[in-house]
């Protein structure tokens, strides 16, 4: 392979790959040969002007560090032509400003050259814990937490009114790992409504019982015995939904589908 000669006050432009038909060319010691149809190197030079150049240079570090976080940018200009510099965007970093020992983001070149130091914050990494109900998705609670990146969890369910927890949402993010900075991560908690079951003596003899069961599922009514109810010169013969014995009666041992509060008023029949 041929090289381009060192030529005084020229320098180096491109490099050509020509076919030599029937042409005479000659450029700086390199002869295409009329005779030779081979493909052959023409070195191009173009004269060098005699202005003064100097370098520029843009670097982008963490605010307070020495930590490079991207690429210089650099170039070679000829004193007193305009340079221009602008912030990059850079990933998990918030531009701040220029430190104080840096070139303006713009100007013309010095003939000492430009350094142009531009400073970036690292943005806190950001968890969000959220608390859904497992069957309609709906949200009902949530809190997001801000830190430096790096490790973080475990986090753990919390208690949420009216619900049980039933499991970690395998589609969220784990409650336990690493985040980088600037970086968002969402954990999701999932729970099942929980409805209430009262029972009421209604005028027996025992205390008001309450019971919990998850919506949805299937339920067995207690006995007026389990719960100890009785009621002098009556005999129990019911549930019901209203003090007065009317409405939707219920039977003990029944099996119901829980899907709302409910309260259950113990019916008495007088003896003869």
């Amino acid at each position: 392979m041929k090289h381009p000669k060192r030529i005084t006050a020229r320098t180096f432009n491109r490099l050509l790959i020509c076919m030599a038909v029937a042409v005479m060319a000659v450029t700086c010691g390199a002869v295409a040969s009329a005779n030779n149809p081979d493909t052959v190197t023409l070195h191009i030079y173009k004269q060098w002007d005699d202005d003064e150049r100097a370098g520029i240079v843009c670097q982008h570090l963490r605010d307070g560090t020495d930590d490079i976080l991207a690429d210089a940018d650099t170039a070679i200009k000829k004193v007193g032509e305009a340079y221009i510099f602008a912030p990059k965007a850079i990933t998990g970093y918030t531009y701040l400003g220029l430190a104080a020992d840096s070139a303006q983001e713009t100007g013309t070149v010095p003939s000492g050259g430009v350094l142009v130091t531009m400073l970036y914050e690292q943005q806190p990494a950001t968890i969000n814990v959220v608390y859904k109900n497992s069957v309609t998705g709906a949200i009902l609670d949530q809190q997001s937490y801000t830190f430096p990146a790096g490790a973080y969890g475990p986090y753990a369910p919390a208690a949420v009114p009216n619900h049980q927890y039933v499991s970690w949402d395998a589609n969220s993010d784990p409650v336990s790992g690493t985040i980088a900075a600037g970086q968002t991560k969402t954990i999701v908690f999932l729970y099942a409504r929980v409805y209430t079951i009262t029972y009421v003596p209604n005028g027996g003899v025992g205390l008001i019982y309450s019971d919990e069961a998850v919506a949805g599922s299937s339920y067995t009514i207690l006995s007026d015995v389990n719960l100890g109810y009785s009621r002098w010169g009556y005999m129990f013969e019911r549930w019901s939904i209203a003090p007065d014995g009317s409405g939707m009666p219920y039977m003990n041992g029944q099996s119901i589908t829980i899907t709302d509060d409910i309260t259950l008023f113990a019916f008495w029949r007088l003896l003869l």
